[in-house]
């Protein structure tokens, strides 16, 4: 183990972070929170946080995130990140089924988190009941080439109706004069117009989010800070985890070579229970003489199984079995009416073939 201090990503030895924890702070506080000290460098922590930004706002953890009350470093509330750009990519595309048609619609989170409600867009629809949705920012400055331009990217070209979703009736009226200026159809009769729609869609529904690689780098880095953390042998500047320090710092490599994912419970209590009351993390290393490798399930709640991930750091034959490098933690967050200082607390829980959830979150 290295006895210099230096960035485990570039080898600098200036300007080192005091502390850099595994779970990003933007997705809250931890009381006792063990943190990474004088192991990375300002400028790699800062590309590398880019990267949980779009794990945090990006993906379905912005929804959680909210259903859990936690806000960012500043305090800052919700922002939506599924109509406009953020950190470099487009925006955030979660689509859900809507009730009676089985069309796909695109949809932002509400404030409360407890539903979905749709984007202004519209839904074309092809003669096998396919769609593919465009979204509409300004629809009464929208041109007939702009608006012919963004149908030939989309995947099919068949269409036979098109959906008006979330759009008033002037907006509704522009786009399908652009539609008939483009020759695409002849009469109303064959134009579905589905005036605004009321109410919500419950997150429950079906969704698909489309994630950029920067997702699957924090994932990574979380699995790979967390191992650091917790490690008698290793400080992370080791050979062996040149590989994943790359991608994660700079992006290099297949993602296929370093996550893996699964829907099998990480965690239970004794009566087989496999869901907190509220929501919390589960992380917990995967050790054998061939691979080191942590597992991840992030925000695990009463309403809501996530898929774990599997973050492999190293494949390599170890001549001994690590069995001290086997460990397990709940990051748990309290309900919001009992948080004082702190949004959660963490539990260490024992790794074996199942593991059991602390009795703290019943």
């Amino acid at each position: 183990m290295m006895t210099e201090e230096k960035c485990i990503y570039c080898g600098r030895s200036d300007r080192l972070c005091r502390r850099a924890h595994a779970i990003p702070a933007c997705m809250g506080t931890f009381e006792n929170q063990p943190a990474l000290k004088n192991r990375v460098c300002q400028e790699c922590d800062t590309e590398i946080g880019k990267c949980e930004g779009q794990l945090i706002k990006c993906g379905i953890e912005a929804i959680l995130r909210i259903k859990a009350r936690i806000k960012g470093r500043s305090g800052e509330d919700y922002s939506s990140v599924f109509a406009r750009k953020h950190y470099g990519h487009g925006p955030t595309r979660l689509k859900m089924k809507f009730p009676y048609t089985g069309w796909e619609v695109l949809v932002e989170p509400t404030k409360d988190g407890e539903n979905c409600k749709p984007l202004p867009q519209i839904v074309m629809i092809d003669s096998d009941g396919n769609c593919e949705q465009i979204l509409i920012k300004d629809p009464m400055k929208l041109t007939a080439k702009e608006l012919s331009s963004r149908i030939k990217k989309l995947k099919r070209h068949n269409w036979i109706k098109a959906w008006a979703v979330q759009l008033d009736d002037n907006a509704a009226d522009h786009i399908f004069g652009l539609l008939k200026e483009l020759g695409m159809y002849d009469s109303e009769e064959v134009v579905t117009n589905i005036r605004p729609m009321n109410g919500t869609i419950k997150l429950k529904a079906s969704g698909e989010i489309t994630y950029g690689r920067e997702y699957f780098r924090a994932i990574a880095k979380i699995g790979f800070h967390y191992f650091l953390l917790h490690s008698k042998l290793f400080n992370g500047s080791e050979q062996e985890f040149e590989a994943i320090r790359q991608f994660i710092r700079y992006g290099e490599g297949d993602v296929r070579k370093f996550l893996a994912k699964g829907s099998s419970n990480l965690a239970h209590d004794t009566s087989g229970r496999d869901r907190p009351d509220f929501y919390a993390h589960v992380l917990r290393t995967d050790i054998s003489c061939e691979q080191i490798a942590v597992f991840i399930q992030l925000f695990i709640g009463h309403d809501y199984k996530p898929n774990w991930h599997k973050v492999i750091l190293s494949v390599k034959n170890h001549p001994v079995l690590l069995t001290s490098e086997e460990f397990g933690h709940y990051y748990r967050y309290l309900d919001p009416q009992n948080r004082v200082q702190y949004d959660g607390v963490i539990e260490k829980i024992s790794v074996a073939q199942t593991i059991k959830m602390p009795k703290g979150n019943r």
